[in-house]
């Protein structure tokens, strides 16, 4: 077996065994956690490493986010376990339906689950419309209630897919409304020459990869080929990883927010010699 099937077998046997594991401890009440931190995990594998996730997975997922959402207490237990597991269903299948679900929840009034919301989505920021009127409505109302969080998914919203004049006349129609406990948050997203800085999403992509790569080096798969001399080189067999995590507007503690800027123009013309 080549490096690279090795790499396969590792990422989707991840995949299948912290799926069945969330699947096992589903309604355990003090399970909440490690629930959230498994199957954040799940999500980002399957948003950084999607080239490597087996079709038999993609199906399985989906099919599992489908079950939990037509259960009868869906509307009071289930759709506050699964946000994560909605994203990566959304990005590995397109169904609209799990993604919306997701996003309608993102100003769910528990002020518990909400960062967990807005971090789910987080992952698949690039793949959202600044259009999607699910998210619109709930970052705004986020606003206007002053939920716990509401500057993360303001954030949130700007780092979608869409024009710029859009998000800053967006941004500067709440501004304008912003009360005196939200100005100081407002006036940083338009702070000229400084970057934005918050480490909400940052720290929780970190912890995913965290998670990820200890299971993955604990996996007896790898310690199998490893003694069998066919050395597995993460390095070489994630090379887009690094690229796909520098792409991602959420991965980092500084969140480009040029889209609020004013334009740079040319100060420096060509001038014929």
């Amino acid at each position: 077996m080549n490096s690279k099937d090795i790499g396969v077998q590792l990422i989707n046997g991840f995949l299948e065994t912290e799926l069945a594991a969330f699947n096992d401890q589903y309604r355990e009440a003090d399970s909440l956690s490690s629930q959230y931190r498994r199957s954040f995990s799940i999500a980002w594998v399957c948003y950084f490493l999607e080239p490597w996730v087996s079709d038999s997975f993609k199906k399985a997922l989906s099919a599992f986010v489908s079950n939990v959402m037509d259960e009868e207490d869906y509307d009071t237990f289930g759709w506050q376990r699964i946000p994560s597991l909605q994203a990566a269903s959304f990005l590995l299948t397109a169904n609209e339906e799990h993604r919306d679900d997701l996003l309608k929840h993102i100003s769910c009034g528990q002020s518990t689950v909400r960062p967990f919301m807005i971090r789910s989505a987080a992952l698949i920021a690039p793949l959202l419309s600044f259009n999607n009127k699910y998210l619109k409505r709930a970052a705004e109302k986020n606003i206007e209630v002053i939920h716990g969080y509401y500057e993360e998914s303001t954030v949130l919203y700007l780092c979608t897919d869409g024009d710029r004049e859009q998000k800053k006349r967006w941004a500067l129609t709440f501004k304008k409304k912003a009360r005196a406990q939200q100005v100081e948050a407002f006036q940083r997203f338009f702070e000229e020459n400084k970057d934005y800085r918050n480490t909400f999403f940052a720290d929780e992509f970190a912890e995913a990869k965290s998670y990820f790569i200890f299971k993955l080096f604990s996996n007896p798969v790898l310690s199998k080929y490893q003694s069998a001399g066919e050395p597995f080189n993460p390095s070489e067999n994630f090379s887009s990883l690094t690229e796909k995590e520098n792409k991602h507007p959420l991965s980092k503690a500084h969140i480009d927010l040029s889209c609020l800027k004013k334009e740079k123009t040319g100060l420096f013309k060509e001038e014929n010699q």
